[in-house]
């Protein structure tokens, strides 16, 4: 027998149900004045504002200050929307919003990417507030995958879902990172950022704008954001005090275009700073970051090398004269085994008996003069990691070159260096984490630098 009431749960689930429908319509619509009351008590009273302000006045002051607005308008989609500072992330889900055409959905395989993007940040598991709109040709979207409709399918899921992690990783990297910018500073990334259509036709040059690839159903991989506009090299083989010797030659480069070395002084719409020879330091819009130099480097020349192993022809200096190298039994042995790789990586090497061989080439990330060093220490390095079951042999091999070949802690930089170093990490897959998963920066709000100084 029915009872009315019968299938309704508690009344603070009820009331906490019906707050999220709320929140939902508020921020979808925040044109509209809304007011809510419950047992005579005013629970919202939203005027007409911007989104920015709809968020604050639905979830709280700590969010004033503390979005970051991202915006991509393409011909297939337009993606905008905010997200919180991972410094007011929450320990639970709730605050996490999806809308196509302005309706509330959900989206599984777009809340995983976000989540995980700001769980590289943080370093651990929390829930920041987004709210992500997605603008798109209803006839572009399958609303029928769910009996309640709540879920959607895009009939170009890929391009979707990349296009979605490429801008949210950008907005953050952004605010994390950058310093507070000039507006010929806003200009210059505008430029040199890739637009949705030529990144759609970089991951996907088989396919129609529409994005559908014959033979090729589902998502794919993520898209390597470090081969769309990274700089080659940075020759770390300078002194601090050989200030043009880090040039490019290029007149048109960005790092020269942004910053010039004036009386000793830098005049820059970006600065950086060396603290100890150790530490790049930057005011950023919410305080300031502290990136470590040398894992910074190591992560730039760990995806750089795995990258390297993918191609047919790898980059490889040819040394003047040919050297002799020789080796123990262990590491001629790891050498035989790790050869096919060490070539791809862009070494030349032949074999000779008598445990030695032959080093013609080495790749470009080594100091010529150091290239025998190297080499032994790596096969050293490679046999620590081989601890480490979640790296194979490839990352391995990878994550040893580049702790060998990365800039030291100590080397001081030039300016120009620094933010070479900067552009490059930011173009990496994982520009938090070190091949060895420690943080390479850390950020401190200025609220928590004020704290410091509070009795």
């Amino acid at each position: 027998m029915y009872r009315p009431g019968q299938f309704l749960k508690t009344d603070a689930t009820e009331f906490k149900h019906i707050l999220r429908t709320v929140q939902t319509v508020a921020l979808a619509h925040t044109a509209i004045d809304i007011e809510v009351e419950a047992d005579g008590e005013t629970i919202y009273k939203l005027p007409p504002a911007d989104l920015e302000q709809r968020v604050t006045d639905l979830f709280g002051r700590q969010y004033k200050s503390r979005l970051i607005p991202f915006s991509e308008q393409t011909s297939y989609v337009t993606i905008r929307g905010l997200l919180s500072d991972p410094g007011v992330a929450k320990k639970s889900r709730g605050e996490q919003f999806l809308f196509v055409n302005r309706r509330p959905v959900q989206h599984r395989y777009l809340t995983h990417l976000i989540l995980s993007i700001f769980e590289q940040v943080i370093g651990r598991r929390e829930y920041p507030f987004y709210a992500l709109f997605l603008d798109i040709d209803p006839k572009n979207v399958d609303v029928n995958v769910h009996p309640a409709k709540l879920e959607v399918k895009f009939d170009d899921e890929k391009s979707v879902v990349q296009l979605t992690r490429s801008v949210i990783k950008k907005a953050l990297h952004h605010y994390l990172m950058v310093p507070d910018l000039s507006e010929r500073s806003e200009s210059i990334l505008r430029e040199n950022s890739p637009s949705f259509d030529q990144l759609h036709e970089f991951l996907d040059p088989g396919s129609d704008r529409g994005g559908n690839r014959k033979g090729e159903p589902g998502l794919s991989g993520v898209p390597r954001e470090d081969k769309l506009n990274v700089p080659s090299r940075i020759n770390f083989s300078t002194t601090g005090d050989d200030l043009g010797a880090a040039d490019s030659g290029d007149p048109s480069s960005s790092v020269q275009s942004r910053g010039k070395e004036i009386g000793g002084n830098r005049v820059s719409g970006q600065d950086f700073w060396q603290l100890h020879q150790r530490y790049i330091l930057s005011q950023t819009r919410s305080g300031l970051c502290l990136v470590d130099q040398y894992r910074a480097h190591m992560r730039v020349i760990f995806e750089k090398t795995l990258s390297a192993t993918e191609e047919a022809l790898p980059g490889t200096q040819q040394l003047l004269f040919a050297q002799t190298v020789h080796f123990d039994a262990s590491d001629f042995r790891l050498l035989k085994e790790l050869l096919p790789i060490l070539r791809r990586m862009g070494f030349s090497i032949q074999l000779l008996s008598g445990k030695s061989a032959i080093l013609n080439g080495v790749p470009a990330d080594i100091d010529i003069g150091n290239e025998q060093t190297v080499l032994h220490e790596m096969l050293g390095e490679y046999r620590d990691l081989e601890k480490k079951p979640e790296l194979d042999a490839r990352k391995r091999i990878a994550a040893a070159f580049a702790s060998k070949t990365a800039i030291p802690r100590g080397k001081r930089l030039l300016p120009r260096e620094m933010e070479l170093i900067i552009d490059q990490l930011f173009a990496c897959e994982e520009p938090y984490r070190d091949p060895f998963g420690k943080p390479i920066l850390i950020n401190l709000t200025v609220e928590e630098i004020a704290n410091r100084f509070r009795s």
